[in-house]
């Protein structure tokens, strides 16, 4: 095998453990609360709402990414996260490209190895941020700057411009890698005069062309630019701010700034690099020989002058923000192995010592500390910053994903989709484990009663999800929402646990509230209500809803208010009770369609009485019903209405109708193929050929058009034509059809326009 396919070949075999160690387990990291930021931006971003902070937040290439991904469903957490770990192997292979480019093959291979196996590239690499998109066109940058000094050509201003643009785009901090080129042009030996000045006009053109292809970007964007929020305009942006002593004339407070943020640059050494790989690193330049000493300080000063950047302007720096020199650390820390094993492994014995005792310190710290960040979180070596906010603070997504998964575990089989209410700092955790285009995450801040209730009654279940100390009972953020707890799911060791609730019902105080402000009310309808009344024969039973009807109806005894519980999935109960044994009946709405959008009420009451009339007291509808009774004729049809309904059978409940009442009838349908239009049923009560009285209307009484009938369904439709008073005595025939919504047109059955059959005879 020839040198430069084992170099290939082995270079794959580190992308292939690379992506791997980035890959395994990608839930066992919590979700750490900028991924669910991300990852709600990425969401507001494809839904195109004007509220998404594009420039505000500096991260529009991951956001970019995300949605190119459709990262939108319930794998959204998994989908960004593998994205983002399959995109870092490219900065893997620029260690190896750079290494390579400027000391050896041998540097090249060790970089990529040590970078495959960096704590610090493995945790934030898994991640849905930023930090890692920047850093694989910072590394990049660095990369094409090399190459552009060696070859300078148009392509290389163009690549070095592309990767100075996406580094900026993918966080603004990128901005920094700007400097890379100046420090290229002071450090980098050019031996003739004319090519130092022809170089420096390539990069000035580089930085140029991507000044204007991050205007493009921005352009594209259009009307996804979003509103300002100020936070970049502020003194403080995330960890950063402005130094003290520059901003405010402090040095006490500029030194106390700087021995902070040295503190937590220190601190995060032995758990993401390393004590080792950061020594070999620092003597990589004085290990250096006469041929790599330029590009190695080059590359040593842009890692120092990035590193004191972020000293400056943070009291604590987060670890993810040294995704910025990760990369060059592990470069210069395999040159300076390889420099090592040069100078000094002569002898058998003092290689193997070069080769075997860094090896082992490595193994047992940085490569023992990937394990446990890949397979178990909670045995991992993590900076102070991280443990709080990947583990035990509020903004930790521990225990988020689990409520999630039984959140959606106990829908699977409901037809509505779940709504979720959380506080301010779970909403982004719990939105980044749901289809958010599918199930409505709300603030309960931002969540009204009249939200609350309009899901209630519209069958909609409610979910709560917050953190709680564990044992200690919690103070509800929505009062008067009665609750069954689901579960609770525990984090790290002293951290919240987090909570998830099922709204069940509501107090009767949140109810009455509810009704007094959301309907109309009946208090300035009373001259209506006095009529209705009026036309109420003494021995009906008159269902009210909403139930704040009720102090219409005085002393009236037989008078229910129903819905005064929810969901209104379960009315059904209390409506069987009340309507039990009764033949008159009547319900009241006001407002009906605010409380009860899916008619859940009515379709129960078409379903399972007959309705025999209704009538409009201005806002106010009344509809009469006839109670069930014993069937007296049955009637098997099987007659076939066009291609897909059917007529299985005509029942009758009065076969001997009085003038003044109403005569009972059910049609049982059935639908042999979906239907494409709307058909109206008739039903003539008929002597010869007058037709004495008759009903026309879609089936259940309007609820039920045919073009929501599926395949294979049966559809009962019962009802109730009212025999006028005037009617003759006789006995008469039933005629049964369906004719076109619009066109009028009947629909053929058996050869003709109509069944005919049955007898009710009129006294």
């Amino acid at each position: 095998m020839s040198p430069r396919l084992k170099f290939f070949f082995v270079s794959a075999i580190i992308f292939c453990l690379a992506l791997w160690l980035r890959v395994v387990n990608l839930y066992g990291i919590p979700l750490f609360v900028d991924e669910g930021i991300h990852l709600d931006w990425a969401h507001r971003f494809a839904i195109n709402a004007p509220q998404y902070p594009i420039l505000m937040d500096g991260k529009p290439l991951l956001i970019a990414w995300l949605v190119l991904l459709k990262t939108l469903g319930p794998g959204q957490l998994w989908i960004g996260r593998a994205a983002v770990a399959l995109a870092s192997l490219i900065t893997c292979a620029a260690c190896i490209a750079i290494g390579t480019s400027l000391s050896s093959r041998k540097t090249g291979l060790l970089a990529g190895l040590i970078y495959a196996f960096l704590p610090q590239a493995v945790f934030f690499e898994r991640q849905v941020i930023a930090d890692p998109i920047m850093a694989i066109f910072g590394t990049l940058t660095i990369f094409f700057t090399l190459q552009l000094a060696k070859k300078q050509n148009a392509v290389g201003i163009i690549m070095l411009a592309l990767s100075l643009a996406a580094a900026v785009m993918g966080k603004l901090f990128g901005a920094m890698y700007y400097a890379v080129p100046f420090f290229a042009l002071l450090l980098i030996p050019i031996h003739k005069k004319i090519d130092r000045i022809k170089l420096s006009g390539y990069y000035i053109a580089s930085g140029f062309l991507s000044a204007i292809l991050i205007a493009l970007f921005i352009f594209a964007l259009g009307n996804k630019i979003g509103v300002n929020d100020q936070q970049m305009a502020s003194g403080q942006v995330g960890f950063l701010s402005c130094p003290p002593l520059i901003c405010k004339g402090d040095l006490r407070l500029e030194i106390e700034y700087l021995a902070s943020a040295l503190r937590s640059l220190l601190e995060l050494v032995p758990p993401y690099f390393g004590w080792l790989v950061v020594i070999v690193a620092c003597l990589a330049l004085p290990l250096s020989n006469e041929r790599t000493r330029a590009p190695i300080r080059f590359l040593a000063l842009c890692s120092l002058a990035m590193s004191l950047t972020f000293i400056a302007i943070s009291k604590d720096i987060p670890p993810r923000y040294m995704s910025f020199i990760a990369a060059q650390i592990v470069i210069l820390a395999a040159h300076g192995w390889v420099m090592m094993m040069d100078r000094f492994g002569r002898s058998a014995l003092t290689r193997a010592a070069i080769t075997v005792l860094p090896t082992l310190l490595i193994t047992f710290q940085p490569v023992g500390n990937v394990i446990a960040l890949t397979h178990n979180i909670a045995q991992a070596q993590l900076a102070n910053l991280d443990s709080q906010g990947y583990l035990t603070n509020d903004a930790s997504g521990g225990g988020v994903r689990e409520a999630a998964l039984a959140m959606l575990n106990a829908e699977k089989e409901s037809p509505l989709p779940p709504v979720i209410i959380t506080d301010n700092v779970s909403l982004v955790l719990i939105a980044a484990q749901v289809d958010r285009s599918q199930i409505d995450v709300r603030v309960s801040g931002e969540t009204s009663s009249g939200d609350i209730a309009r899901w209630l009654m519209g069958g909609q279940h409610i979910y709560l999800i917050d953190q709680v100390i564990s044992n200690t009972p919690p103070k509800d953020f929505i009062d008067g929402l009665i609750t069954k707890e689901v579960g609770r799911y525990p984090r790290m060791a002293g951290a919240r646990e987090v909570r998830l609730r099922q709204v069940v019902d509501t107090s009767a105080k949140f109810r009455h509230a509810f009704f007094q402000n959301h309907f109309a009310q009946p208090e300035k309808l009373a001259g209506n209500y006095q009529a209705l009344i009026k036309t109420l024969p003494d021995e009906t039973t008159v269902m009210l809803y909403p139930p704040q009807q009720r102090a219409m109806f005085g002393d009236r005894k037989d008078v229910y208010a129903i819905g005064d519980s929810w969901t209104l999935d379960n009315v059904g109960e209390s409506l069987q009770t009340i309507t039990a044994s009764k033949q008159n009946l009547k319900i009241v709405f006001l407002d009906d369609v605010k409380g009860d959008p899916n008619k859940l009420i009515e379709t129960w009451l078409n379903t399972n009485l007959f309705k025999v009339d209704e009538q409009w007291f201005e806002a106010i509808r009344m509809i009469g019903y006839a109670g069930d009774s014993t069937v007296t004729q049955t009637h098997p049809v099987g007659a076939r209405f066009g291609d897909g309904i059917r007529l299985e059978k005509v029942e009758v409940i009065d076969s001997v109708a009085r003038r003044g009442e109403a005569a009972r009838l059910r049609l049982i349908w059935k639908a042999e193929s979906a239907v494409g239009r709307d058909f109206k049923s008739f039903t003539h009560i008929f002597i010869d050929d007058k037709i004495v009285a008759q009903r026309d209307g879609q089936p259940v009484g309007e609820l039920r058009p045919t073009t929501t009938w599926k395949a294979g369904e049966t559809i009962r439709d019962q009802f109730a034509i009212r025999i006028p008073n005037d009617a003759p005595s006789g006995v008469y025939q039933l005629r049964i059809g369906l004719y076109d919504l619009t066109t009028l047109e009947r629909l053929a059955v058996n050869g003709g326009e109509f069944i005919v059959l049955g007898e009710i005879t009129i006294q």
